[in-house]
């Protein structure tokens, strides 16, 4: 599935799908993803329900300019130009769901896609990378909502747009989370509105289309199967990997319970360590960019499955860990309240009842929270850098201050704190563009509803910040929003499985060599960026006292990054006429 919106501003050559929709001629419109809003937008204009959507969005430009995007929602890329009088934009949807890349080819020429892969097919000469974003890439994972690992090449963060007017571009931003005074509301209306808001969101997705949801027999992904087996979702299947030979990353009691508990027919897959390598260098030759997820070797060959059976729809319940957290930054507002006994009470809820964890988590969440904002900056200056002691004295240079971007919305602690992880974290992590091109080659829509749904991020961002302490149970409002629908095996399960040891088998076993072979080698890329004693640790490792679940990721991110630079490389050597494979 390649992107469908690609351009150049200078000459306003759009590739996009055969029809554009037009308003009065000069103005048109192409749009990719799903955006919500429409029908009431053509009622404002007047116009025919049954109007196509892109030529509802031209005639809205023509009439109302940016201001428009104030009642778009949904999912969605989108350019509208109006000739005419030689103005634009382009735009994403609030959280960034859908992915506009630009380059501005030093002010000469501005290009776009939907993909990078798509972009740099449109640069007169391939980008290389931006180092100092390759080095944030490996050792946290993260970029910046604008950043890329190509240089020059940047992504439109969600909320933003370009406007496009006299031959030239600047960057806006039309959309920020906003605090709102919480409602005063029971833990039973709390979960019964998220469970309304969840039931909306998964009917809206799957109206009428055979759907399969990713079911991992735990909480989030059991509460979105439930709601869509509620609904009576069209050919619901659920899919689930199982993983037989690690007891702590195997679901199959639970996913049998889900399943037989919800009456929707299963598809289960066992999955083996090994291929780990082999699943990130295919990425590589398909997008052009490392993956953001190890987990693609046992995804790849479920969703081949899914696509078999006739799916067009993929649920899962990606997100539910962080949608329903509980938010740590309430400790810092309580002590600035000098609320102390509520203080004692939430940071033992947040220790589990410990009560030393309860004094570290103080210290770790209502002490150093509660700082001024310039102090808190400054500590994280001083004692969260990246792990510098195992990279180049040419990889430090390149290395920014840690920072708590959540610091820079207006609000309380705690609700600042979850509305940037519920908003840009998601962008930072790269999750939205994971999920999209995780299932594009099986021409699969996901349906993230715990990830990507503003109306439900909204929703739970006005509830009490204490409705989501426990000391027994996390996530309390969902589990009591899923009262009488999941399972109660599941809806009270304390546990959480997790698939650490899998990465850890596949790197320490079946993928060693090919790991070996990788980051060994004298002419490694990555050896501009990492000492060569780190690079024995990573490939003799796990080293004590290092836990294995961290050398695996930190093994699996760098040897990620050297097979992305190593396809510049044999890109860069084919074009000077030398021989060798891009890989």
């Amino acid at each position: 599935m390649s992107a469908r919106l690609a351009g150049d501003f200078s000459r306003l050559g759009v590739s996009g799908p055969a029809s554009v929709g037009q308003a009065n001629g000069s103005v048109w419109c192409v749009a990719e993803g799903r955006i919500d809003g429409l029908s009431e937008l053509a009622s404002d204009l007047g116009l025919d329900p049954a109007t196509p959507a892109e030529a509802v969005l031209a005639a809205a430009f023509s009439r109302q300019g940016e201001a428009m995007l104030d009642q778009l929602g949904g999912r969605f890329a989108l350019i509208v130009w109006d000739g005419a009088n030689e103005t634009g934009l382009l735009a994403v949807d609030q959280l960034g769901s859908r992915s506009l890349f630009f380059h501005d080819n030093g002010g000469a020429r501005l290009h776009f896609a939907t993909e990078v892969r798509e972009l740099v097919k449109l640069l007169p000469q391939e980008p290389g990378p931006d180092e100092s974003a390759v080095v944030s890439w490996f050792t946290s994972g993260t970029l910046e909502p604008d950043q890329t690992v190509f240089a020059g090449v940047r992504r439109l963060s969600g909320g933003c747009h370009l406007r496009l007017a006299n031959g030239r571009w600047s960057l806006h931003r039309h959309w920020s989370p906003r605090f709102a005074t919480p409602e005063r509301v029971t833990l039973e209306a709390a979960g019964l509105s998220v469970r309304k808001e969840l039931e909306r969101s998964v009917g809206e997705r799957c109206a009428g289309q055979a759907t399969g949801v990713l079911l991992s027999g735990g909480l989030d992904s059991t509460s979105v199967a439930a709601v869509a087996a509620g609904l009576g979702v069209t050919r619901l299947r659920a899919y689930s990997a199982l993983f037989p030979a690690d007891a702590s990353a195997d679901e199959s009691e639970f996913v049998a319970l889900a399943t037989q508990g919800l009456g929707v027919p299963a598809v289960q897959q066992a999955t083996v360590a090994g291929g780990v390598l082999d699943a990130s260098a295919e990425h590589v030759r398909d997008w052009r960019l490392p993956a953001a997820s190890p987990n693609l070797f046992f995804q790849r060959p479920l969703l081949e499955r899914v696509r078999a059976d006739g799916a067009t729809i993929v649920l899962d319940g990606q997100g539910g860990d962080e949608l329903f957290a509980c938010s740590p930054y309430l400790l810092a507002d309580l002590l600035r309240g000098l609320r102390l006994k509520s203080l004692h009470a939430r940071s033992r809820e947040l220790a589990g009842g410990d009560p030393r964890g309860a004094r570290a988590v103080r210290r770790t969440f209502a002490l150093r929270g509660a700082a001024p904002r310039w102090l808190r900056a400054a500590y994280f200056r001083l004692h969260r850098r990246p792990a510098l002691h195992w990279l180049t004295p040419r990889a430090v240079a390149l290395t920014t201050d840690a920072r708590a971007p959540w610091l820079t919305l207006d609000g309380p602690r705690w609700w600042t704190w979850l509305a940037d992880t519920l908003t840009a974290g998601r962008e930072r992590m790269g999750a939205h563009d994971h999920f999209r091109r995780q299932l594009a080659p099986e021409q699969l829509t996901g349906a993230h509803p715990l990830l990507d749904d503003l109306r439900l991020i909204e929703t739970v961002l006005r509830l009490p910040p204490e409705l989501a302490y426990d000391e027994d149970l996390d996530r309390p409002v969902l589990r009591q929003g899923m009262r009488g629908l999941v399972p109660e095996p599941i809806r009270l399960r304390k546990t959480k499985s997790f698939f650490d040891n899998v990465l850890v088998d596949s790197l320490a076993g079946p993928d060693r060599p090919q790991l070996r072979g990788l980051l060994e080698p004298q002419d490694a890329e990555i050896r501009a960026y990492v000492t060569d004693e780190r690079i024995r640790d990573v490939v003799d490792g796990p080293v004590a006292p290092e836990r294995p679940f961290l050398w695996a990721m930190n093994a699996w991110r760098l040897a990620s990054t050297e097979l992305w630079l190593r396809s510049l490389a044999s890109r860069t050597d084919l074009a000077n006429g030398l021989d060798g494979p891009v890989s």
